[in-house]
């Protein structure tokens, strides 16, 4: 029976197979793949806390946007009721929503074509302000009319539709100046040159009132004008009802390179437009 001889401890040392060494060797291992590992999740955990943080911050920006907004388009559309707020006051409105829609996007960039409809819808209600909510009776109402023409892009675009564009200056331009022209007859002479008028004699200071409200009915009439196609028939239907409110054929020539002989009319239509003109 052979003797079983014992392991050989300095064969095993030379070939680095102690049984303490290995395993000490595969607990460092161990150790450097829990540290490893502990710190790949430390920083993904990290990395996960700031995008939800950054998440919730664009939310939170988003969502005071949206209530600026809200409040600014509360605001602007009172302003037919309420008589404190100035021009200057619903030109800082709208310019304070155009800036609020850009910060919209840029905060997150799939919110762009939110944008273009919350644009699309403030000039909805922009245009049912003016033409259903402002008198143009009042000077106010007139330069307010303006101001979202100069102040709103997108109001340009929404309001080339004929049937808006039509309404608007058809009704509440014209209507607002045959008023006037009926209680200032002085309207009917006004002289129009190199863009500016001229009125047939010294007015007085409430005709000077009425003459300033006229220049600015003018004013955006024309603004809106140029919006339609040159030529178009309804653009010179317009400048024919334009005419027969002012029943000033120099001005409305000067104005728009472009007036009507009434005489010329055997449409009944027409000449009930000019009737009130001599």
């Amino acid at each position: 029976m052979s003797e079983t001889r014992p392991p050989d401890k300095k064969l095993d040392q030379a070939n680095g197979r102690r049984p303490a060494d290995i395993v000490g060797k595969l607990v460092a291992l161990a150790s450097v793949l829990i540290l490893a590992g502990t710190f790949i999740f430390s920083v993904y955990q990290y990395r996960s806390q700031q995008k939800d943080l950054l998440r919730r911050q664009q939310l939170d920006q988003l969502i005071r946007i949206q209530s600026q907004i809200r409040n600014d388009t509360d605001a602007i559309s009172q302003f037919p009721k309420n008589k404190n707020m100035t021009i200057s006051g619903a030109e800082f409105l709208l310019v304070d929503i155009d800036g609020l829609l850009r910060s919209e996007s840029e905060v997150d960039a799939s919110k762009s074509e939110l944008a273009k409809q919350d644009r699309r819808r403030l000039s909805e209600v922009l245009y049912d302000v003016v033409n259903e909510d402002c008198d143009f009776n009042e000077h106010r109402s007139v330069s307010f009319s303006i101001a979202v023409f100069e102040y709103w892009d997108d109001y340009k675009q929404y309001v080339k539709d004929d049937d808006l564009i039509w309404d608007l200056l058809a009704v509440k331009y014209n209507e607002a100046i045959e008023a006037l022209r009926k209680r200032n007859q002085f309207i009917s002479t006004l002289e129009y040159d190199k863009a500016s008028f001229t009125p047939p004699r010294r007015l007085t200071t409430a005709e000077d009132s009425d003459f300033r409200h006229f220049e600015d009915l003018v004013r955006g009439f024309d603004k809106h004008l140029s919006l339609l196609d040159s030529g178009s028939e309804q653009r010179e239907e317009l400048i024919m009802q334009f005419q027969a409110a002012s029943c000033n054929r120099q001005l409305t020539q000067a104005r728009f390179g472009w007036s009507v002989d009434p005489k010329m009319y055997r449409e009944e239509k027409y000449r009930d437009w000019f009737k009130e003109c001599h």
